[in-house]
Protein backbone atom coordinates (compact mmCIF):
# COMPACT_ATOMS: atom_id res chain seq x y z
CA UNK A 1 0.00 0.00 0.00
CA UNK A 2 1.65 3.37 -1.10
CA UNK A 3 1.57 5.75 1.51
CA UNK A 4 -1.35 7.94 1.93
CA UNK A 5 -1.20 11.62 3.12
CA UNK A 6 -4.44 13.42 1.97
CA UNK A 7 -8.31 12.23 1.94
CA UNK A 8 -11.04 13.75 0.44
CA UNK A 9 -14.71 13.08 0.67
CA UNK A 10 -16.47 14.11 -2.72
CA UNK A 11 -20.31 13.26 -3.01
CA UNK A 12 -20.33 9.85 -1.67
CA UNK A 13 -16.78 8.84 -2.46
CA UNK A 14 -13.71 9.33 -0.64
CA UNK A 15 -10.70 9.50 -2.71
CA UNK A 16 -7.00 9.07 -0.94
CA UNK A 17 -3.86 11.00 -2.63
CA UNK A 18 0.15 9.73 -1.73
CA UNK A 19 3.38 11.42 -1.73
CA UNK A 20 3.64 10.02 -5.13
CA UNK A 21 0.69 11.92 -6.25
CA UNK A 22 -1.12 8.81 -7.19
CA UNK A 23 -4.94 8.95 -6.75
CA UNK A 24 -6.87 6.42 -5.00
CA UNK A 25 -10.84 5.67 -4.94
CA UNK A 26 -11.50 3.61 -1.34
CA UNK A 27 -14.50 1.21 -1.49
CA UNK A 28 -17.30 1.04 1.32
CA UNK A 29 -14.99 -1.98 2.59
CA UNK A 30 -12.03 0.34 2.92
CA UNK A 31 -10.40 -1.17 -0.26
CA UNK A 32 -8.51 1.19 -2.62
CA UNK A 33 -8.41 1.38 -6.62
CA UNK A 34 -5.75 3.06 -8.23
CA UNK A 35 -7.60 5.60 -10.54
CA UNK A 36 -4.24 7.52 -11.84
CA UNK A 37 -2.23 10.80 -10.98
CA UNK A 38 -3.26 13.90 -9.88
CA UNK A 39 -1.36 17.30 -9.01
CA UNK A 40 -2.18 19.85 -6.53
CA UNK A 41 -1.34 22.13 -3.83
CA UNK A 42 -3.59 22.80 -1.31
CA UNK A 43 -6.94 20.77 -2.45
CA UNK A 44 -8.72 18.82 -5.05
CA UNK A 45 -12.71 17.92 -5.26
CA UNK A 46 -13.76 15.29 -7.81
CA UNK A 47 -17.34 16.04 -8.87
CA UNK A 48 -18.39 12.59 -11.25
CA UNK A 49 -15.87 12.74 -14.00
CA UNK A 50 -14.70 16.27 -13.35
CA UNK A 51 -11.61 17.40 -11.45
CA UNK A 52 -11.49 20.76 -9.77
CA UNK A 53 -8.09 21.51 -8.56
CA UNK A 54 -5.96 24.43 -6.49
CA UNK A 55 -2.10 24.56 -7.64
CA UNK A 56 -0.10 27.58 -7.76
CA UNK A 57 -2.65 30.02 -6.33
CA UNK A 58 -5.06 29.17 -9.00
CA UNK A 59 -8.05 27.14 -9.26
CA UNK A 60 -8.06 24.65 -12.19
CA UNK A 61 -10.99 22.47 -13.71
CA UNK A 62 -9.33 20.06 -15.22
CA UNK A 63 -6.57 21.33 -16.91
CA UNK A 64 -7.94 24.31 -17.71
CA UNK A 65 -6.58 27.36 -15.48
CA UNK A 66 -10.23 29.83 -14.37
CA UNK A 67 -9.47 33.38 -13.81
CA UNK A 68 -11.83 33.87 -10.87
CA UNK A 69 -9.84 37.04 -9.31
CA UNK A 70 -9.24 35.03 -6.46
CA UNK A 71 -5.89 35.85 -4.17
CA UNK A 72 -5.12 32.92 -1.86
CA UNK A 73 -7.69 29.48 -2.73
CA UNK A 74 -7.27 26.78 -0.35
CA UNK A 75 -10.12 25.01 -0.49
CA UNK A 76 -12.47 23.30 -2.75
CA UNK A 77 -15.81 21.80 -2.30
CA UNK A 78 -18.69 20.65 -5.10
CA UNK A 79 -21.95 20.51 -2.74
CA UNK A 80 -25.41 20.75 -4.82
CA UNK A 81 -24.47 21.43 -7.99
CA UNK A 82 -22.15 24.19 -6.78
CA UNK A 83 -18.93 24.93 -5.97
CA UNK A 84 -17.46 26.62 -3.11
CA UNK A 85 -14.34 27.81 -3.16
CA UNK A 86 -12.93 28.99 0.40
CA UNK A 87 -10.12 32.23 -0.37
CA UNK A 88 -7.79 32.43 2.39
CA UNK A 89 -6.04 36.06 1.50
CA UNK A 90 -9.65 37.20 1.14
CA UNK A 91 -10.97 35.60 4.01
CA UNK A 92 -14.01 34.88 1.95
CA UNK A 93 -16.22 31.53 0.67
CA UNK A 94 -17.09 31.63 -2.62
CA UNK A 95 -20.38 30.03 -4.65
CA UNK A 96 -20.09 29.35 -8.19
CA UNK A 97 -22.31 27.71 -10.86
CA UNK A 98 -20.57 25.39 -12.60
CA UNK A 99 -20.27 27.97 -15.56
CA UNK A 100 -18.03 29.79 -12.69
CA UNK A 101 -20.74 32.70 -12.27
CA UNK A 102 -20.21 34.17 -8.68
CA UNK A 103 -23.81 33.03 -7.12
CA UNK A 104 -22.84 34.42 -2.96
CA UNK A 105 -20.08 34.75 -1.01
CA UNK A 106 -19.59 34.45 3.06
CA UNK A 107 -17.18 36.02 4.98
CA UNK A 108 -14.67 39.33 5.34
CA UNK A 109 -11.57 39.75 6.33
CA UNK A 110 -11.54 41.07 9.93
CA UNK A 111 -11.49 40.79 13.95
CA UNK A 112 -13.92 38.62 15.52
CA UNK A 113 -13.83 41.40 17.83
CA UNK A 114 -16.19 44.05 15.51
CA UNK A 115 -17.89 41.06 13.80
CA UNK A 116 -21.59 42.11 14.80
CA UNK A 117 -24.97 39.71 13.88
CA UNK A 118 -25.06 41.03 10.69
CA UNK A 119 -21.61 39.79 9.60
CA UNK A 120 -18.48 36.95 9.22
CA UNK A 121 -15.09 38.27 9.91
CA UNK A 122 -12.44 35.92 9.42
CA UNK A 123 -8.47 35.84 9.35
CA UNK A 124 -6.63 33.08 7.64
CA UNK A 125 -9.57 30.52 7.63
CA UNK A 126 -8.30 27.46 6.50
CA UNK A 127 -10.87 24.62 6.03
CA UNK A 128 -14.48 24.61 5.40
CA UNK A 129 -17.42 21.92 4.83
CA UNK A 130 -21.40 22.44 4.10
CA UNK A 131 -24.47 19.94 5.67
CA UNK A 132 -27.54 21.44 4.04
CA UNK A 133 -28.23 25.09 4.84
CA UNK A 134 -25.37 25.08 7.39
CA UNK A 135 -21.51 25.95 6.55
CA UNK A 136 -18.23 25.32 9.06
CA UNK A 137 -15.17 27.65 8.86
CA UNK A 138 -12.00 26.96 10.13
CA UNK A 139 -11.33 30.94 11.78
CA UNK A 140 -7.79 30.34 12.60
CA UNK A 141 -6.52 33.89 13.44
CA UNK A 142 -9.57 34.30 15.20
CA UNK A 143 -8.85 30.87 16.84
CA UNK A 144 -11.81 29.48 16.37
CA UNK A 145 -14.64 27.03 14.56
CA UNK A 146 -17.40 28.87 13.39
CA UNK A 147 -20.82 27.41 12.33
CA UNK A 148 -23.60 29.81 10.38
CA UNK A 149 -26.39 29.18 8.06
CA UNK A 150 -27.06 31.67 5.03
CA UNK A 151 -29.70 34.43 6.88
CA UNK A 152 -27.21 34.11 9.93
CA UNK A 153 -29.92 33.44 12.30
CA UNK A 154 -27.77 30.30 13.40
CA UNK A 155 -24.38 31.26 14.22
CA UNK A 156 -22.04 29.88 16.76
CA UNK A 157 -18.53 30.61 17.33
CA UNK A 158 -16.29 27.53 19.31
CA UNK A 159 -12.78 28.01 20.64
CA UNK A 160 -11.13 25.26 18.59
CA UNK A 161 -9.20 25.33 15.33
CA UNK A 162 -7.77 22.49 13.19
CA UNK A 163 -6.43 21.81 9.71
CA UNK A 164 -9.87 19.91 9.02
CA UNK A 165 -13.69 20.14 9.62
CA UNK A 166 -16.44 17.99 8.68
CA UNK A 167 -19.66 17.67 9.98
CA UNK A 168 -21.03 14.10 11.01
CA UNK A 169 -24.24 15.28 11.03
CA UNK A 170 -26.63 18.66 11.04
CA UNK A 171 -25.98 18.68 15.15
CA UNK A 172 -22.17 17.72 15.24
CA UNK A 173 -18.90 19.11 13.82
CA UNK A 174 -15.58 16.64 14.09
CA UNK A 175 -12.07 18.59 13.70
CA UNK A 176 -8.54 17.95 13.09
CA UNK A 177 -6.15 19.15 15.52
CA UNK A 178 -2.72 17.79 15.62
CA UNK A 179 -3.58 13.61 16.65
CA UNK A 180 -6.64 14.57 17.89
CA UNK A 181 -10.51 15.23 16.64
CA UNK A 182 -12.25 17.32 18.78
CA UNK A 183 -16.53 16.54 18.81
CA UNK A 184 -18.43 19.05 18.79
CA UNK A 185 -22.03 19.30 19.96
CA UNK A 186 -23.58 22.38 18.31
CA UNK A 187 -26.97 22.58 19.59
CA UNK A 188 -25.09 21.93 23.60
CA UNK A 189 -22.09 23.85 22.67
CA UNK A 190 -19.91 20.60 24.01
CA UNK A 191 -16.41 20.00 23.21
CA UNK A 192 -15.06 16.23 23.56
CA UNK A 193 -11.83 15.16 21.62
CA UNK A 194 -9.92 11.44 21.02
CA UNK A 195 -6.49 11.01 20.80
CA UNK A 196 -5.13 8.80 17.43
CA UNK A 197 -1.49 8.37 17.38
CA UNK A 198 -0.17 9.11 14.66
CA UNK A 199 -2.89 10.40 12.28
CA UNK A 200 -2.48 12.72 9.30
CA UNK A 201 -6.31 13.04 8.30
CA UNK A 202 -9.86 11.10 8.64
CA UNK A 203 -12.78 11.24 6.13
CA UNK A 204 -16.49 10.29 7.32
CA UNK A 205 -17.73 7.15 5.87
CA UNK A 206 -20.95 6.90 4.64
CA UNK A 207 -22.34 4.34 8.09
CA UNK A 208 -20.77 7.36 9.84
CA UNK A 209 -17.46 5.87 10.71
CA UNK A 210 -14.04 7.19 10.54
CA UNK A 211 -11.42 6.24 8.03
CA UNK A 212 -8.20 7.38 8.96
CA UNK A 213 -4.86 7.32 7.50
CA UNK A 214 -2.10 7.27 9.87
CA UNK A 215 1.70 7.41 9.81
CA UNK A 216 3.80 4.73 9.87
CA UNK A 217 6.89 4.87 12.01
Amino acid sequence: MSKKVFLKKCGTNIFGWDIDENLYLFDSDESEKLIGKLRFDYDFCIDQDTIFSIRDRSVYRGENKKDLSLDFPVRVKVFNNFIYILDQEKASLYKFDFSFNLKESFGQKGLVEFEDKFSIFLLFPLDFDLFEDEISIIDVGNRRTIVFNRELTLKKSFPVIGKKVRFLDKNKLLILFGEEIHRIDINENKIAKTSYDNILDFEIMGNGELLLIKEDR
